[in-house]
Order: structure tokens, then sequence, then C-alpha cells
């Protein structure tokens, strides 16, 4: 592989063999760290602060946590890379929309439902935003997102939050026949919410490695 296609996809340059299976290594590790922090801090949430991973529990501030990274990181490299901004900080929008959804219980105390207003103030002005400094390159930006190893990441995080956890966390289709209707709402909160928080440490994983910073 020459060094320009391997810049096109991320990668700083031809790596040796042996770098190669190093750097590899490395992502497997951070990738194991990455897969039992859920395990753990819903573990957390049950066994120390009994609270059924709710709104205060540990798993949700980390998700929220984890979820403005991903804003803060997506806005830093649209900045670094303009041949993919437009693109960057269009789902950068999408990502706050989403916080600003996972914040909906303090958004809640000014009346119920209120997190739709700010979250599509956002959308609005993302899109303004980017149609007025990028839309020339928003499909080029796209499709070199497409192209680095990172777009796998940040797609299979994403599928994670918005299909596997809604539907293996289903109560009504998979926990109420076999733990009862009583026991499977804590049990399909808890598996939701720790799925949740393994796709968005997935998503993180992908802005972080996208442009070859880590590699």
């Amino acid at each position: 592989m020459t060094t320009t296609s391997c810049e096109e996809v991320g990668f700083q340059g031809p790596h040796s063999p042996l770098t190669t299976l190093l750097l590899a290594a490395c992502d497997i590790l951070f990738l194991l760290l990455l897969t039992l922090i859920p395990t753990l801090t819903v573990a957390l949430d049950l066994r120390w602060l009994h609270n059924a991973v709710g709104e205060a529990s540990i798993t949700e501030l980390l998700q929220e946590g984890v979820l403005l990274a991903i804003v803060i990181g997506l806005y830093w490299k649209g900045r670094v890379l303009p041949e993919v901004r437009a693109f960057l900080w269009l789902i950068a929008g999408f990502f706050g929309c989403l916080l600003i959804r996972e914040l909906d219980v303090f958004f809640d105390m000014i009346w119920h439902g209120f997190w739709v207003y700010p979250a599509l103030l956002l959308a609005t002005a993302t899109l303004a935003h980017t149609w007025r400094h990028g839309r020339a390159t928003l499909l080029s930006g796209a499709a070199r997102f497409a192209q680095h190893r990172s777009a796998l990441f940040t797609l299979f995080g994403l599928l994670l939050v918005a299909v596997f956890s809604r539907v293996f966390g289903s109560g009504s289709l998979l926990w109420n026949e076999i733990l009862g209707v009583s026991n499977a709402f804590e049990f399909k909160t808890a598996l939701q919410e720790g799925i949740e928080l393994l796709g968005y440490s997935y998503v993180a994983y992908g802005i972080l490695t996208h442009g070859g910073y880590l590699r």
C-alpha cells in the first residue's frame, strides 16, 4: 500500500509487520477495557448504589460524559481536518442532540418534554452552519470518513445504541416471559443502559482514531 492510499484511509504511513501487530494488540487491549467498563459500572450501580441504573447512576452519568467527549472530539477533529469538517460537524450536532436527550431529566424540571426544544435549536443551528460553511465538502467528507477504519467502530456503536439495546433489552419481546413483568423492568433497564454505554464508547473510540492520531 502506498503512502498516499494509507493517508486516504486514515493512517499516517505504512508500518512494518511488527509495528502493525503491536498496534493491533493495543487496539484489542483498549477495546477489551471498553467492553468491561459497562459491566463494572452497572455492577457498581446495582450492588453499591442500589439505584436500579436510574438517571443518577454511574452508568448514566458516564454515558453523558462519553457523549460530551464525542461532541467535543468531533468538533476538534473538524477544525484540524478541513477536508471532512462539514461532515464531522454535522454528526457532532447529531450527537449533541442525543446528549440533550440523555439530559432530559434536567430539562423536565422546566416542563416535561422541554428537551425537544433545545435539541431542535441545536439541530437547526448545526444544519445552517454546515450549509453555510461546508456544503461543498459535505458529501466528499462523508465519503472520506466512510473509507476510514474508524467509521466501522462509529457505525457499530450506533447500531448497539439505536438497535441492539432496544431489541435485546425489550421486556415485551424477551424478558417479561422469562423473568415476569415485575422483575423484568429493572433488568431490562440495566441491560439497555449497559449496552448504550458500550455503544457510545465504541463511537468515541471511532472518533478518537479518525485521522490517524492513534496510528
